[in-house]
């Protein structure tokens, strides 16, 4: 699976835009001396170069704040932010808002949780290339947090100015373009379950009359953290006041027919047995504790910006950067089958049924799936600003972004092999899924990981 985007944009503006606007209104001859001569139109909300959006209040996070906060990358510094919710394209997963898309576990910015889409991102006020398999999502963490002199945030959404991915607000990531000097970074930490994350960071820059140049690199990387590593971590919470969450799809499995369930005894059900199954019956297992929390991930960040003034009116300036992450996600192998009478294993607690569904595992015999991923993101953006008459300044740029995410499934179920198993009527290379003993390279095969 995967999805490459790419984006042009070309623009010239003018930064600074004056607008008066009245209106008259003449109402019927019965109304007339109640009509105000004057309705003025008031506009909130405003791209003139100087003036704030009135009654949006921009919420700012600098450089020295930035160097403070505790985190490995500039996605997690924003979710410091209230306005900012843990929903959708995340580095954690999840299904909510389409997060189960997210199979690169890239992360998105979601002000106020009405979705990663909704919310636009910009550096120096322009356009990320869209990111994720489906291109869902927007991941700020592509610039080195080393490199921002500032973060400002607009959470009362701003779609009249920029439009419908604004719905929710604005966050622009401004680059420290006038740093001089070198910094460097480092971190590390550590978690409960041996969870550990490193970061790597450096900036280089350099100023001279009429010019800067820039240029950051970051690198992070995080092992996995497992949900056996956490106690909390569990689908049974009734003893939390909770409900039972765990699935029916086990090993020994279920049969489910009718509506009815019926739980498959450890040691397999067959023509011998079959009177024992019980309706309303059914075997629940925990096996997502093998899931991966947080995958594993490294990440490769670099980015740089050069300007320079051609006399007194004009500056040429140019910026980039490219970004690549990688890692692998564990896959748990649960399988709904539907099993017909042809199976030479096929027992059914209904006499007469030809056809039944066995809810089923095969991670007790071959656990979790690690799948690989990676993502990769660009963007070089080159232009011209001038000062024209008076206030009055045009800048026109072209730019160029592109980004491609890939997630290798080549590891998990065949869905062709497994029928095929399914369906086969030789004892010695059908499925069993009634709780007997199986060929492991049968397995394997269905799997997909059968040399």
């Amino acid at each position: 699976m995967g999805n490459r985007n790419s984006f042009k944009v070309l623009l010239a503006a003018t930064s600074a835009i004056a607008c008066i606007a009245s209106a008259h209104a003449q109402e019927t001859q019965n109304s007339a001396a109640d009509a105000p001569e004057d309705q003025s139109i008031i506009v909130t909300g405003s791209r003139i170069r100087g003036i704030a959006p009135v009654g949006s209040n921009v919420i700012a996070i600098g450089a020295d704040d930035i160097a403070q906060e505790p985190v490995t990358s500039t996605n997690d510094l924003l979710r410091r932010v209230p306005q900012v919710v843990s929903l959708g394209a995340n580095r954690n997963g999840g299904s909510a808002q389409n997060g189960a898309a997210n199979a690169t576990r890239g992360a998105g910015i979601n002000l106020r949780g009405i979705s990663t889409n909704a919310t636009l991102l910009l550096y120096d006020g322009r356009r990320f290339p869209p990111q994720g398999t489906q291109g869902q999502y927007t991941d700020p963490s592509v610039l080195p947090a080393i490199a921002l002199e500032r973060v400002e945030v607009v959470a009362d959404g701003a779609s009249a100015v920029y439009g419908s991915d604004a719905i929710a607000g604005v966050v622009n990531f401004i680059l420290r373009r006038n740093f001089d000097g070198v910094e460097v970074r480092a971190r590390a930490g550590i978690a409960e379950g041996g969870y550990t994350e490193k970061q790597f960071a450096g900036i280089f820059g350099k100023k001279w009359d009429g010019g800067s140049a820039m240029i950051a690199a970051e690198y992070t990387d995080n092992t996995h953290l497992r949900g056996y590593d956490l106690d909390f971590y569990q689908d049974d919470n009734r003893n939390r006041g909770g409900r039972d969450l765990r699935v029916q799809n086990c090993n020994p499995g279920t049969i489910s027919l009718g509506g009815k369930t019926y739980a498959i005894p450890q040691g397999g059900v067959t023509a011998a047995n079959v009177g024992s199954l019980v309706a309303g019956t059914a075997n629940r297992c925990f096996y997502n504790a093998l899931d991966t929390v947080i995958p594993e991930q490294k990440r490769y960040n670099v980015t740089a910006a050069v300007s320079q003034d051609v006399g007194e009116s004009v500056r040429l300036f140019a910026d980039g950067f490219y970004s690549y992450r990688n890692g692998t996600i564990a896959g748990i192998n649960n399988i709904s089958a539907t099993v017909r009478n042809t199976n030479p294993f096929f027992v059914t607690p209904v006499p007469g049924t030809t056809q039944q569904t066995v809810l089923w595992s095969m991670v007790p015999t071959l656990g979790p799936d690690f799948n690989p991923y990676h993502g990769e993101s660009w963007n070089v953006v080159g232009g011209i600003e001038a000062k024209l008459v008076g206030d009055f300044k045009a800048t026109a740029y072209y730019a160029h972004g592109e980004s491609e995410d890939v997630a290798d499934r080549r590891l998990g179920v065949n869905t062709a092999a497994l029928n095929a198993a399914l369906a086969d009527t030789n004892p010695a290379t059908a499925l069993n899924v009634f709780g007997g003993p199986n060929n492991p390279c049968l397995l394997y095969t269905s799997a997909t990981i059968c040399s």
